[in-house]
């Protein structure tokens, strides 16, 4: 109820929904112009992720796994916790560089691909065992 009255109070109503639950947010990421998660811890986030994929330009907190899945300026942005006016230039600027903004999300979307699927993180991990089999057999 508090940020509902905080957005009637600033007059966001025809500018902000909150809308609850998503079950399937694909269609929701495909349609925005940018993702911005201002957490002030996180583990590995998967909404970032899946708003990678879908090739949304992202604007995130330096906390958690975020600086793992972006490199700032080049498919994303970390911004300081709590740095609301960072954020918001950074939003600001992908708002108003139409170009540049697609070409983030689209680095977004090939980091995701070929850092995070699934058959990258397989093959990942077959490293990882490929590895370990290789230095018990040099110890035998």
């Amino acid at each position: 109820e508090e940020v509902r009255a905080m957005i009637q109070s600033l007059g966001l109503e025809k500018n902000v929904r909150l809308l609850g639950f998503i079950r399937d947010p694909v269609p929701l990421l495909k349609m925005s112009d940018a993702f911005c998660l201002l957490s002030r811890s996180e583990g590995f986030c998967n909404a970032l992720l899946e708003a990678m994929a879908c090739g949304v330009p992202s604007v995130v907190t330096r906390v958690g796994g975020n600086p793992e899945a972006i490199n700032d300026g080049e498919n994303g942005f970390l911004v300081p916790v709590e740095d609301d006016s960072v954020a918001a230039e950074r939003l600001l600027n992908l708002l108003r560089d139409p170009e540049r903004s697609t070409q983030i999300g689209e680095r977004g979307r090939n980091s995701v691909q070929t850092r995070f699927s699934a058959e990258a993180m397989i093959q990942k991990l077959i490293g990882v065992y490929r590895d370990l089999l290789a230095e018990r057999d040099k110890k035998r």
